[in-house]
């Protein structure tokens, strides 16, 4: 999920809320994050099929109406599936979950670390124990923090996302991966 909420007047004053300029709205705006960590997470293999809801819009004055709440389902083939959504109406989250057979991983940052110097992880192996009546879910957590600076340092993602780009444009030597996940992303 990544959602921010709107602040008052964000249709009137925000290019995310004009057809002319942004069509999707939040799913333009908000829902290529959630894609490209799906797409991440399974490797980068092509969907087999995929649907999308919008369930709320907003409009601009003088526009059309542009999705503010979205979500879509990817079907992956063999089982394999991701779920997303995305708003301008639900408060501020970035996290993202990845299920399996045997537990799970959270990251609550995803898209941007939170303010600060490290970032995280937690992956979790629960156990269910039955005994007659007895039932008990043992959480089973391990969290893994490192280090990931925040908000233009050196070392922040957006930074080394910027550096890693001029370097290509400088050099010529442009990343092929680039170019294919953007596309298979779109």
């Amino acid at each position: 999920q990544f959602s921010f909420r709107a602040p008052p007047g964000f249709a009137e004053t925000n290019i995310r809320a004009r057809s002319d300029l942004e069509p999707q709205g939040c799913a333009g705006d908000l829902a290529w994050y959630c894609l490209r960590f799906s797409l991440e997470a399974f490797r980068w293999a092509d969907p087999v099929s995929v649907s999308a809801r919008t369930w709320n819009v907003i409009q601009a004055p003088g526009g059309g109406p542009v999705p503010s709440e979205f979500s879509g389902e990817i079907d992956f083939g063999d089982g394999r599936t991701a779920v997303f959504y995305c708003s301008f109406l639900a408060g501020d989250q970035q996290w993202a979950v990845v299920s399996g057979t045997r537990g799970h991983l959270r990251v609550d940052d995803f898209v941007l670390p939170f303010h600060g110097n490290e970032s995280g992880l937690v992956v979790q192996q629960p156990e269910f124990q039955v005994g007659g009546c007895r039932q008990v879910m043992e959480g089973h957590p391990t969290e893994e923090r490192f280090r990931e600076y925040s908000e233009f340092h050196p070392s922040a993602p957006e930074t080394r996302l910027f550096r890693r780009f001029a370097e290509q444009v400088a050099t010529g030597e442009l990343c092929e991966d680039w170019f294919r996940h953007s596309r298979q992303t779109q």
